[in-house]
């Protein structure tokens, strides 16, 4: 630290009587202090004003800047860097002490003048150079408009902290004692810190007067640190273009908002995750390595940018109102981790690196993610890590497949759950209590319908009550028990509904045809109720697998393009893969494979086979088949469509717009022998269809 610096002890009223005006610097945070807070300085004040014995009330710090600049009047324009919150509220207290002495006109030891000249205005100057204090935008008009006695221009500014708080000091000198209110004031000690511009570094004063983080946000400090140390006509024009911007952008949002921009912000640019508590030691690190290569106001025009993606996403109010909905739905699923990634792909879109379908997709994809996870029960704790380096694994020429293809590469933890995992856990979950259960039916109405309805109004509906009655035990049968734990919170037996303390524990024939039942309800959950004859354990499995099933065209799986996944499989490490890398190699699974490799081969010497690390493919003119290995079984995976093959039995699932590994449009799973004359019977036809090419 220079040694130019000076601190020494001062009294407050002789430091304020000084011939000089306080300066609180653009960027400064606006006044702050709450009544609470005024109370117990009024109260300090006056407990030094009543003791005989005292000379001095210790009150804090006053930081400032001085300059070697000095106008033909002698008034040294202090630039405040910390204590002007105190020094705000302490001029307040006098206005309010000037005003009700006006009122009262008592003998105190000073005028109303002298209270004006010496502590509130220089007298002798004109202009913006009159008034002693001078604050941001809105708290100086506000200040100035009581200073004035303006009476229209405070009623302007009634909900500011400056008015109200000045009403409180100025109510409670009302009812105080001004001598003792005035004589506290005068013992007032402060500790009086100046340094000299392009000698001390303010900075580092700030940061060491602030070190407890109580004082102020890592983003107050962050904002400190981008502006202060720049020249007044440079800080204004940074602060209005970029920064009031911003801090405007987070006017309607709770107050860590801003600390959670700042934090991903970090997160995209760096690819690791700064401590809460360490979010400003990492930007400052951050921003001096990005302002040697590009500027100061290309990097705070970037913070800018990226911010306005961000606030714009946490609101869904963007430009594009697809966008907007999906963010809607990601939002309630409280996927905070997720915004890095959201944010830096948003910019890409932007950038026109990535077309409007391929956003939605991407978005509509990790909604996807973070609702299967959540379904199956994987703990979330991995999630802020996996999407703090996503983004960097990216292809950017092959935007969409290589996002695909990395969220596939995810295992174990981490993993994207497949849809037999998924629909199998939803038809058994405890949906009623599970967080997201209004999310979820909410989605199954609303999903591919123009007729989109809203929902708020409406309430989780048990089908088979909660509280059986008679005649609901006679219907379930001697087992109503076992049935009414089994059934009771699964999907299948959950809807929707308006009326649910009217349907509560209505039989089932009474909520189908009472008014307001489920034959006369408006949403399609209710509908599919209206043929149902009797309610119960069947019927809620029929009910579960339709739901289940209709969810995973919903939250789909990723899909990466045959050619995509053939070329990153042959270029991932350069490594060779042998069906001893595959998890689930079983005696039955590797029997089932071998069956279907000798049938290949046997079909076309031609036909190759190549094992990539996730499945095995076998290749005539172009890609024909592809095996998976699963716990169940083994998946068998043809290059033609359900529209192009002859399927009789119906064993096939067409894998079109469905996410899935390996290629081919169409998928037989089978877990026996007797399975193998109907695959080899659709691979033939594969086959015949790439003869004919």
């Amino acid at each position: 630290m220079n040694d130019t610096l000076k601190a020494v002890e001062q009294n407050f009223l002789k430091f304020l009587q000084s011939p000089s005006q306080f300066v609180v610097p653009i960027y400064q945070r606006k006044y702050s202090w709450s009544i609470p807070q005024c109370k117990k300085l009024l109260q300090d004040v006056l407990v030094a004003g009543k003791d005989d014995e005292s000379f001095g009330h210790f009150t804090g710090s006053i930081v400032y800047i001085t300059k070697d600049v000095f106008h033909a009047a002698v008034i040294n324009q202090l630039s405040i860097i910390d204590g002007q919150q105190r020094l705000t509220t302490l001029s307040l207290m006098i206005l309010a002490l000037r005003n009700a002495l006006e009122i009262q006109k008592k003998e105190i030891g000073i005028s109303t003048r002298k209270l004006t000249n010496y502590y509130l205005v220089n007298s002798d100057e004109e202009d913006d150079l009159f008034y002693k204090l001078v604050l941001t935008e809105g708290d100086n008009q506000a200040i100035r408009s009581i200073l004035d006695s303006d009476k229209a221009a405070i009623d302007a500014y009634k909900e500011s902290r400056i008015v109200q708080n000045y009403n409180y000091f100025f109510n409670e000198m009302m009812k105080s004692e001004l001598k003792v209110v005035y004589e506290g004031l005068k013992k007032l000690m402060i500790i009086d810190v100046s340094l000299e511009q392009g000698k001390d570094n303010p900075q580092l004063i700030f940061e060491s007067l602030n070190s407890t983080g109580l004082d102020l946000s890592q983003s107050d400090l962050i904002r400190n640190y981008i502006l202060m140390d720049l020249d007044p006509k440079l800080q204004s024009t940074m602060y209005r273009k970029y920064w009031l911007k911003i801090e405007q952008l987070f006017t309607d949002h709770p107050e860590n908002a801003f600390d959670r921009f700042s934090r991903d912000y970090l997160t995209i640019k760096t690819g690791r995750i700064p401590r809460q508590d360490r979010i400003y030691e990492s930007f400052k690190r951050y921003f001096k390595s990005a302002i040697s290569k590009l500027g100061l106001e290309q990097v705070v025009k970037d913070f800018y940018d990226y911010s306005k993606i961000f606030a714009d996403l946490l609101s869904a109010v963007t430009p594009n109102q697809k966008v907007n909905a999906l963010m809607q739905e990601i939002n309630e699923l409280r996927v905070n981790v997720a915004y890095p990634f959201l944010v830096q792909t948003y910019h890409d879109f932007d950038n026109k690196v990535i077309n409007q379908e391929q956003l939605i997709t991407i978005y509509r994809l990790v909604e996807s993610y973070v609702f299967r996870r959540a379904v199956v029960g994987i703990p979330t704790n991995s999630l802020n890590k996996t999407f703090a380096t996503l983004n960097a694994k990216i292809d950017k020429a092959h935007y969409l497949d290589s996002f695909c293809y990395e969220l596939l590469q995810l295992d174990s933890y981490k993993r994207f759950p497949s849809d037999e995992e998924f629909e199998r856990e939803l038809k058994i979950k405890d949906i009623y209590n599970f967080q997201r259960s209004k999310y979820l039916l909410s989605k199954l109405e609303n999903f591919d319908t123009k007729e989109i309805i809203d929902l708020n109004k409406y309430s989780i509906e048990h089908i088979m009550p909660q509280t059986l009655n008679e005649k609901w035990k006679e219907i379930l049968g001697q087992d109503w028990k076992t049935i009414h734990t089994q059934y009771l919170n699964r999907l299948g037996n959950l809807t929707l509904t308006r009326y649910n303390s009217e349907l509560s524990n209505q039989e089932f024939e009474g909520k189908r045809k009472m008014k307001n039942g489920f034959i006369y309800s408006p949403i399609r959950l209710n509908r599919m109720l209206a043929e149902v004859e009797q309610w119960d354990p069947s019927a809620i499995d029929r009910r579960g697998n339709l739901l289940s099933r209709r969810t995973l065209n919903i939250w789909q799986y990723p899909s990466v393009s045959p050619d995509y996944c053939e070329q990153r499989e042959e270029t991932v490490d350069n490594v060779s893969y042998t069906i001893e890398d595959y998890e689930f190699r079983s005696k039955p699974n590797l029997e089932l494979f071998t069956a279907i490799q000798d049938y290949l081969i046997n079909l076309n010497a031609d036909i190759t086979v190549k094992y990539n690390k996730h499945y095995v493919v076998f290749r005539f003119r172009s890609n024909l088949t592809s095996v998976m290995f699963t716990k169940e079984g083994i998946s068998v995976n043809i290059n033609a469509s359900v529209d192009e093959l002859t399927d009789p039995k119906g064993l096939l699932r067409d894998l079109r717009g469905i996410g899935h590994w390996a290629t081919g449009e169409s998928e037989i799973k089978i877990f026996s022998p007797v399975q193998l004359d109907d695959v080899y019977q659709l691979i033939h036809q594969a086959y015949a269809i790439q003869m004919e090419i």
